[in-house]
């Protein structure tokens, strides 16, 4: 028994020594370190404090991440109580860049007397981003708050569970679900190691997401959810036909809310990666909405006009494979950003 038992150990042992080899040679698999944690109400946010490797296998891209207490992106710069707060998606958040070719480090370079904290997060959507200013807002009391706008942000909201319009039209918060798995893998030390060294642990990982999390993220769970914001649109209450910008505007319309509750000034950006015309929901709304803005004043600022360059010579400006901007894309934001910034930060 104990002689079968040492042979089934070796022959697993063997299967899995040459399962990495073939991996390593053939099929090489992204062995970055996990630096995502999920916290109160299910909201995925960047790890607080220690650092993680990015790698990206197809163009052996190799990139280190340093974070902060806030959960965000920590550049070894200025400290200062003057805080300027960065919100966004994987765009602002620099993926795939060194700290210095990122554009929120030149910007923060350029500001010695303000410490940016850049809690910008990969698949953040506005949702995402408005829970993290719930909860963090009071705690970092930033003086200006910037609100950097992708193209996928409120197909992002609309796929989440963390805001929801209820049967009366009025925004509630809900909750996304915690995948059971990260149970197991959150600030596990053994698991980080694995992952980060082991390309049979990248496969396995990979085939997880592609089997579960994926229809975790794509598909509506919050069974609090009363009212269709898809097709909020076709709703009749007292003969009139409800915006179907409805769930935006309260969205937005809450920032505003919380960022003068925690005396910041706001401001939101279209960063205008795609032109106007690129199919979302994100540009959908903000092409038909400035208006709303302007009323409610929100002070919004739009750099489609200056991403003409890249719209022209799109693959010049971008991670070949990945999409990202590459060192080029993001001193092209740098410089419009700059122009803009000079105009508010005193």
């Amino acid at each position: 028994m104990k002689k079968n038992f040492l042979l089934l150990s070796l022959s697993i042992i063997i299967s899995f020594f040459l399962f990495e080899i073939f991996l390593r040679i053939f099929l090489p698999q992204d062995v970055s370190t996990p630096w995502r944690v999920y916290i109160k109400d299910g909201l995925l946010i960047n790890k607080n404090n220690g650092s993680a490797i990015h790698y990206f296998v197809k163009n052996n891209i190799k990139v280190k991440y340093n974070f902060g207490e806030y959960h965000n992106r920590k550049y070894n710069l200025f400290e200062s109580k003057n805080k300027i707060l960065i919100l966004g998606d994987s765009n602002p958040f620099g993926w795939l860049l060194e700290d210095k070719d990122t554009y929120i480090y030149k910007l923060a370079e350029k500001f010695p007397n303000y410490q940016f904290i850049n809690s910008a997060a990969g698949g953040h959507g506005t949702s995402d981003q408005l829970r993290y200013y719930e909860i963090f807002c009071q705690k970092i009391k930033p003086l200006f708050t910037f609100i950097l706008i992708n193209f996928d942000d409120i197909g992002r909201s609309k796929a989440s569970n963390l805001y929801y319009l209820d049967e009366n039209k009025n925004l509630k918060k809900g909750r996304n679900e915690v995948p059971k798995i990260y149970n197991f893998t959150d600030n596990n030390i053994f698991y980080e190691f694995l992952i980060s060294n082991f390309h049979f642990m990248g496969f396995l990982r990979k085939s997880y997401v592609i089997i579960s999390d994926y229809k975790f993220f794509k598909t509506s769970k919050n069974n609090n959810t009363n009212l269709n914001i898809e097709n909020l649109e076709q709703v009749n209450t007292t003969s009139t036909v409800v915006d179907k910008y409805l769930f935006e505007k309260k969205l937005y319309s809450r920032f505003k809310h919380l960022s003068e509750k925690c005396g910041s000034q706001l401001f939101l950006i279209n960063l205008a990666w795609f032109n106007k015309d690129h199919p979302s929901t994100t540009y959908d709304f903000l092409n038909n909405n400035e208006n709303f803005f302007q009323k409610n004043k929100i002070r919004y600022i739009n750099l489609t006009d200056g991403m003409h360059v890249k719209y022209n010579n799109p693959n010049d400006y971008l991670i070949i494979g990945d999409g990202h901007p590459n060192i080029k894309g993001s001193e092209l934001y740098f410089n419009l950003l700059f122009e803009e910034f000079k105009k508010i930060i005193k």
